[in-house]
């Protein structure tokens, strides 16, 4: 773990984590790349949802996307092996303050359609 501290801007929270998941994408048993890569992400996803309802911290690091030539060499990884992500967990250090995220009305928009729905 020490050796992934280097490999993202983000060395404090890998620091801190007392465990990582490295997510992977094995190129060798995809069968439609677009598919799994979503489903990678909605496995990810429930994995965050978990770790929430079990109190613990969770977040996904993909700024580490940048380095993975060398997590893959780190975790000695075969080449068919393509990094996706790295999620570190571990248990919150305080409690979650308020968030900075604009409301949902700044970021989506309403349609309206004449049309009638049966």
């Amino acid at each position: 773990m020490e050796k992934m501290e280097d490999c993202t801007h983000y060395a404090k929270v890998i620091r801190s984590a007392p465990l990582l998941i490295a997510v992977f994408l094995d190129q060798e048993t995809m069968y439609n790349r677009t598919k799994d890569i979503q489903a990678i992400g909605a496995a990810i996803q429930n994995m965050l949802l978990s770790c929430c309802d079990l109190g613990l911290g969770a977040v996904w690091l993909g700024e580490i996307l940048n380095s993975k030539e060398k997590v893959n060499l780190i975790l000695s990884c075969p080449g068919s092996m393509e990094l996706m992500a790295v999620i570190a967990i571990g248990h919150p250090a305080q409690e979650a303050s308020g968030t900075s995220r604009k409301g949902l009305k700044e970021v989506c928009f309403e349609e309206k359609c004449s049309r009638k729905w049966r």
